[in-house]
């Protein structure tokens, strides 16, 4: 099987963002596609890495029976890149909500121990915890004391307490556009020997990370959103320590062997890949680390840069028109997501996409949400906000709530 770099031309481009990268992305030729934190478009180097595992698997399967694993070493030697750490660190899994639950499962919460959750805890990371109340786990939701958005340090450090097993925040909210400031609430929960378990499906991709400098002990994130994959792929970060003492609660032929000497006796990989159990979409594999050849190749950093400008963009035009956001003016607590409070977001959704413009429609909190990236330029922002401008003519005055 060839290696990425030489299926893809992802690394020999120019970094200029979005340059030449608009120009991989053909949804960009007749849309203005603000949907990157939700499902990202398929860039032609994802699309060719599939089609041509495709065509060798319907030519000479055995011919690539023998490598099959390699695209998942190829993701995870990629994902240790992104984020600052060994490969050793990641285990490769099918989505967020697995990688969650396998967080959760991992940590020893006996009756009468508790979590600190608050209302930004994505279901996928919060769920989880809520089964674990039936074994006497106790939840401590912590009050959106940060502008009435996400916990603040000083929220969870009321709540944190010897008893405390972990507090679990989801880096980035995709209902509000809120960004915890996760070090200093790493540094609460460590004092009291917890772990911070990090949702980074919003984050990865947009936000640079670094479990050294950021301070969490588990993340869990997925492929579909900021790293440019599809669906169906997660990814688990576990620490050293982490890693140190735990074992798995599920176990398969990939992450585990049996003692030569002893064929009763388990061996779990000591890396996090013994949370992996068998053979994985390697479609979505393949198509996952080309998707991550372009996030690497731009830069996380550069990207940051790049998308902060477009919200910047986008929130000062909202501004201009007198209509707010949720998404915070501070830019170290927003990322890559513009949150707009509005009366009826399924009708302006659906009046966007007819001209050509493609936003969420949050229904749980009355809001549209536009999440610009990498493959985005100012004439996307700009379509989005003329779109509103025709949207709020028609149904002025119930259409937008103004600030």
């Amino acid at each position: 099987m060839d290696p990425i770099s030489d299926r893809s031309t992802a690394t020999q481009r120019d970094a200029g963002l979005p340059g030449p990268w608009r120009s991989e992305f053909p949804i960009t030729e007749s849309r203005a596609y603000l949907c990157g934190g939700g499902l990202a478009p398929a860039a032609r180097g994802v699309s060719d890495a599939v089609g041509a595992w495709v065509e060798r698997w319907s030519l000479d399967p055995r011919g690539i029976w023998d490598r099959l694993l390699d695209p998942v070493e190829e993701v995870r030697d990629r994902l240790a890149r992104l984020l600052s750490c060994a490969p050793a660190n990641i285990g490769v899994v099918d989505g967020t909500s697995r990688a969650s639950n396998l967080a959760v499962a991992l940590l020893d919460a006996p009756p009468g121990s508790n979590v600190i959750v608050d209302a930004t805890t994505y279901p996928s990371s919060l769920y989880p915890w809520l089964e674990r109340r039936a074994s006497g786990v106790e939840i401590r939701r912590a009050p959106s004391g940060w502008g009435g958005l996400g916990a603040s340090v000083a929220d969870v450090k009321r709540l944190v307490d010897d008893r405390t097993v972990a507090v679990s925040i989801t880096h980035v909210d995709p209902m509000t556009g809120f960004r915890h400031d996760l070090r200093p609430i790493a540094d609460v929960a460590h004092r009291h020997g917890a772990v911070l378990i990090a949702d980074v499906a919003q984050s990865a991709g947009v936000v640079p990370l670094d479990p050294t400098s950021d301070g969490f002990d588990i993340a869990a994130g997925t492929a579909m959103k900021w790293l440019l994959g599809p669906p169906g792929i997660g990814f688990l970060y576990l620490s050293d320590a982490v890693l140190a003492r735990t074992r798995a609660p599920q176990v398969g032929y990939v992450g585990a062997t049996v003692d030569p000497s002893d064929p009763d006796r388990l061996v779990l990989d000591p890396a996090a890949r013994r949370h992996e159990l068998g053979l994985p979409s390697l479609l979505g594999m393949l198509g996952f680390a080309a998707g991550l050849d372009i996030v690497l190749a731009c830069g996380v950093d550069r990207i940051a840069t790049h998308v902060e400008r477009l919200v910047g963009r986008c929130l000062d035009g909202l501004a201009q028109r007198g209509l707010r956001a949720t998404t915070p003016d501070d830019p170290t607590h927003r990322a890559g997501i513009v949150v707009i409070p509005m009366a009826d977001p399924a009708a302006a959704a659906a009046f966007l996409r007819a001209r050509a413009v493609d936003v969420w429609s949050l229904a749980r909190t009355s809001a549209l949400r536009a999440d610009p990236h990498v493959f985005n330029d100012d004439s996307d922002i700009d379509r989005l906000l003329e779109g509103l401008d025709a949207h709020v003519a028609l149904r002025a005055p119930t259409g937008l709530r103004s600030g």
